[in-house]
């Protein structure tokens, strides 16, 4: 299994952090029901794994300090969820 996550470009301690961030910010939710916390979680970790290496090339951690990648992933998951709930909003009230 773990063969396989490199495969679907998984990074798995990236995808943990991100889920972590996520698990982290759907706390700060006033009202959520199950769905926008499970939703926070899969939305921080897949954001964790994919942007944090772009996070990374702008930020210039890798180069710096390799072990922040992981702190870069958790705090991309962190801000990924309310990220991704603007743009909804935003585009949904554009279309009316």
């Amino acid at each position: 299994m773990l063969d396989f996550l490199p495969a679907l470009g998984f990074d798995l301690q990236s995808l943990i952090a991100g889920f972590a961030g996520g698990i982290c910010v759907s706390f700060s939710f006033k009202k959520s029901n199950p769905w926008d916390i499970v939703g926070s979680i899969v939305v921080g970790g897949l954001f964790g794994n994919y942007v944090v290496t772009a996070t990374d090339g702008l930020v210039g951690t890798l180069r710096v300090v390799p072990a922040l990648h992981n702190t870069s992933a958790f705090f991309v998951g962190v801000v990924a969820m309310p990220l991704c709930k603007f743009w909804v909003e935003r585009f949904k009230g554009s279309k009316e």
